[in-house]
């Protein structure tokens, strides 16, 4: 698992799927609508690399 996490972006070599920073409003994701924490893109991008993209990425990992 790679992720690569910087200021604007969030991506990993696992998985196409990126997020965005939209500086003053928070972060977008390649395959959700809704604007995200930098946790809950983190978050999600891992579940990304796994192959779930349906699991809200407020939902906090059991």
């Amino acid at each position: 698992m790679a992720l690569r996490i910087s200021e604007e972006w969030i991506s990993s070599d696992r998985c196409p799927q990126v997020a965005m920073a939209i500086p003053g409003e928070g972060w977008v994701l390649s395959w959700r609508r809704g604007v995200w924490t930098k946790d809950e893109a983190v978050s999600a991008m891992v579940r990304a690399e796994h192959g779930d993209l349906r699991t809200d990425p407020a939902v906090t990992a059991p």
